[in-house]
């Protein structure tokens, strides 16, 4: 079988997309299963004096999560896929 060489790039991309999966599944669930909670954060976000800021913040808080969570996990894919690529070299 052939294995195509790791690139970097492939990985924190692949890898960024899994978690941006991952990450609307559990907004999914949360919004179908635990109304609740979403409902609190509904009303605390309608509570707040300035909401453009507060929703800017929330979405940032979110963005920066992903970005930093799909580096440190797509740096370990690729090393874990580059050492799988050394072996069958």
């Amino acid at each position: 079988m052939e294995q195509k060489k790791p690139n970097f790039i492939r990985s924190i991309k692949q890898t960024s997309l899994f978690i941006l999966g991952l990450m609307v599944l559990n907004v999914l669930i949360k919004l179908l299963f635990n109304q609740s909670a979403f409902q609190d954060l509904k009303k605390a976000f309608l509570a707040l004096d300035n909401r453009v800021l507060g929703i800017f913040i929330f979405l940032l808080v979110i963005i920066v999560g992903w970005i930093i969570v799909s580096l440190i996990i797509g740096s370990i894919y690729y090393v874990i896929q580059t050492i799988k690529y050394k072996k069958f070299d």
